[in-house]
């Protein structure tokens, strides 16, 4: 009985987000501290029996993610409705903290999917797959951000202004990042697309405070991409600020999330959210400051980390 195993790991939006579902810009790192990996062997229900299931609404959670990876690989690459497919996934990523846990389950199942049925594809095409696994199956409502960090890894400038595709990705060396700290509550917080639908119906109304941020928050990714490529770190980190504030201004956020931003901020850190909510980013002007700020979160007993960069996708380079 063949079987196959994939992982995935969570991002970090580093700018710009969430502008990723308007057509904008972001920068973002894939990081390797925690992993969703799902193997996947011929010991399952037939692709018609899952995808039947998952038509009918009867999956939920984890199952729900992987049949959607399926079959949306499926709608791509038919796949003789006989194939068994037994999807069996762990994951440690801190759940509902805005660090893409579920996006990092479906980018796993397509891996081991691909891998097993000898498919030849490209993170740009992996990425366009898991995208339409979450708004096409599953009806999530969420950017495009999330699924082509994970299947390309590093740290990538991604400009959604432009057609989809590999020119519109542009890989950065993550060496060029400052000291970063990685903050969440282990209390979940809301799903992602609870958290979008109401912002995304002020943009579709003609919001011009929302539709303004829009067009403001791809500025402020490019502004952060060119500092942090000419060594300029304050010019980067005042970027970092920028996003978060701006999202402030159009989003309703916990004071929770607003408790986590300050204490970032208080001991000299630019802070911002890598996701939704319910984690922090926070990047520092020099070791001496992230030590401070690790010190002043764990103190709350807030959990934290220090993220490493994924390694970029060998396929995304060929």
């Amino acid at each position: 009985m063949q079987s196959t195993r994939a992982h995935a790991h969570p991002r970090l939006g580093v700018l710009g987000n969430p502008s990723d579902g308007y057509g904008g810009r972001v920068l973002s790192l894939a990081f390797t501290d925690f992993q969703a990996e799902v193997e996947l062997s011929e010991r399952g229900p037939t692709a018609h029996e899952l995808f039947e299931a998952l038509e009918a609404g009867a999956l939920e959670g984890i199952d729900a993610l992987t049949a959607a990876a399926a079959r949306a690989l499926a709608r791509a690459h038919p796949l003789p409705e006989s194939t068994r497919l037994g999807f069996d996934t762990t994951t440690d990523v801190p759940r509902q903290a805005g660090l893409a846990g579920s996006s990092a389950i479906v980018t796993a199942a397509l891996r081991a999917l691909v891998t097993l049925t000898g498919l030849s594809v490209h993170p740009s095409e992996l990425a366009r797959i898991a995208w339409d696994a979450e708004t096409r199956e599953l009806k999530i409502a969420a950017g495009p951000q999330d699924r082509v960090i994970q299947a390309y890894g590093g740290l990538l400038d991604m400009d959604f202004s432009k057609p989809w595709g590999r020119e519109a990705f542009r890989p950065l060396d993550p060496a060029l990042l400052p000291p970063m700290l990685v903050v969440w509550d282990s209390a979940p917080g809301s799903p992602s697309g609870d958290v979008h639908d109401e912002v995304r119906a002020r943009y579709e109304a003609g919001d011009p405070e929302v539709r303004r941020a829009m067009s403001r928050f791809p500025q402020i990714a490019s502004d952060g991409v060119q500092a942090l490529e000419s060594g300029d770190l304050n010019g980067f980190l005042l970027c970092m600020n920028a996003n978060f504030d701006l999202r402030a201004e159009i989003w309703t956020l916990s004071q929770r999330d607003l408790e986590l931003i300050a204490i970032g901020r208080e001991v000299g850190c630019a802070t911002k959210f890598p996701g939704s909510g319910g984690a922090i980013l926070c990047a520092a002007p020099d070791h001496e400051t992230l030590a401070r700020a690790e010190e002043a979160y764990a103190s709350r007993g807030l959990s934290t980390v220090r993220p490493s960069a994924a390694p970029l996708s060998q396929e995304a380079t060929s």
